[in-house]
């Protein structure tokens, strides 16, 4: 009996697909055994006071010459305290494995992380990782930080296993002197570098109350940055009246006046020096009984 060449075809087609099937198969065997050892897992730690539910989203490719696409890892509950570690699965080509990159979605409700998907995620809901070979089995550490009305927002830290603590600074704490013969509110600005997300922000100090004549350090924040990013601060004084403490709480920079903020510069020239708050002397506009301005400082070394 003879066949037609489509019959043909069709009898042998089943057969050459499962061929194709157990090659690729294969192929992706051999390729998950020669990225063994390159880990794209990392831990995430809850430091909040509630209970979250995060995912990462990341762009990979998972199979031998597919495209390159979003994934999602299954959601995880995280209660304050916890420390769990996100499982991320890929069997791409070695090459390829550095340029996966991935954000973490934080979700405060179950059936909205579940139902999340990289293309809708509001910035609210999501940190960059940027690489996330570069994670290596590393920690991300979920905090909150509150800054002035905008109250408590979401923050995070990259606990890269101590490799942080190599680097090491000078502390950049400073002595704001009051010579305005009134007592004052203050807080400290602090535009810096972060080493985790790379950008540069603002950071409030908490705001303390300094008498007429007295004088207290500002404490900033241990900057674990390069070098050139350390000796870049710069710190900008937020000066209140002594009845605007509410004022002074929920001051953000961005909303300071004028005559509340003195730009003290790079905070690295404080090493021996100090801030001296003194009235501004400006003919008929000096002291505090003009609207601006009121007051001016002077840098000082430290006796």
């Amino acid at each position: 009996m003879r066949y037609s060449p489509l019959i043909l075809m069709l009898l042998l087609l089943p057969a050459c697909y499962r061929e194709t099937e157990k090659a690729m198969q294969k192929n992706a065997m051999i390729q998950e055994q020669k990225t063994n050892g390159v880990e794209l897992d990392f831990y995430v730690t809850n430091q909040t006071n509630k209970t979250l539910y995060v995912a990462c989203f990341y762009y990979a490719v998972k199979q031998i010459r597919t495209r390159w696409s979003w994934y999602k890892t299954p959601v995880y509950e995280i209660k304050p305290g916890d420390k769990i570690l996100i499982d991320i699965h890929t069997i791409a080509e070695k090459k390829e494995m550095k340029n996966i990159y991935g954000y973490l979605g934080i979700f405060e409700n179950k059936g909205e992380a579940e139902a999340s998907i990289y293309e809708l995620l509001e910035d609210k809901n999501k940190i960059e990782l940027s690489k996330l070979l570069h994670l290596k089995k590393s920690n991300i550490l979920l905090q909150t930080e509150s800054y002035g009305f905008k109250g408590e927002t979401l923050d995070w830290e990259h606990e890269k296993n101590g490799l942080n603590k190599n680097i090491k600074h000078k502390e950049l704490d400073f002595l704001v002197e009051n010579q305005t013969e009134k007592d004052l509110y203050i807080t400290c600005f602090v535009y810096q570098q972060e080493l985790d997300h790379g950008h540069w922000v603002f950071d409030k100090t908490d705001v303390i109350e300094i008498k007429s004549g007295q004088g207290k350090f500002i404490d900033v924040d241990t900057l674990r940055v390069p070098k050139d990013a350390w000796e870049s601060v710069i710190g900008i004084l937020g000066v209140f009246e002594h009845d605007k403490k509410e004022d002074a709480d929920k001051s953000t920079f961005e909303l300071l006046k004028p005559d509340q903020k003195l730009i003290v510069g790079y905070l690295k020239r404080y090493q021996d020096k100090k801030v001296v708050i003194i009235p501004k002397k400006y003919g008929a506009l000096s002291g505090f009984d003009n609207q601006y301005p009121k007051v001016e400082f002077e840098r000082k070394s430290i006796k």
